[in-house]
């Protein structure tokens, strides 16, 4: 399993939720807690490895984010791992 932070695992869900989402628009939601820089940074960290794939439309500046296979699988390993710690805990 990959060591992603609990943000990464935050943008991955909102990205894996809306294909085609702007990178813009995903990171919205995370500004009260980080810098526009630095969430940038985090998603173009993740296209790295594999786990959103960016596009650059012809319009404007904008860049679109889509989720891989990856993303998927990780999210699904992820939310087993979630319910396995909540089952054990009842």
């Amino acid at each position: 399993m990959h060591n992603l932070s609990r943000l990464d695992r935050e943008l991955l869900r909102k990205i894996d939720g809306r294909p085609g989402l702007t990178i813009r628009e995903a990171i919205d939601l995370f500004l009260n807690r980080r810098s526009r820089r630095f969430l940038c940074y985090k998603v173009i960290t993740l296209a790295a490895h594999g786990f959103v794939r960016l596009d650059r439309t012809t319009m404007s500046r904008k860049v679109l984010g889509y989720p891989t296979a990856g993303t998927r699988k990780l999210l699904g390993e992820t939310m087993e791992d979630l319910e396995a710690v909540e089952s054990e805990a009842s």
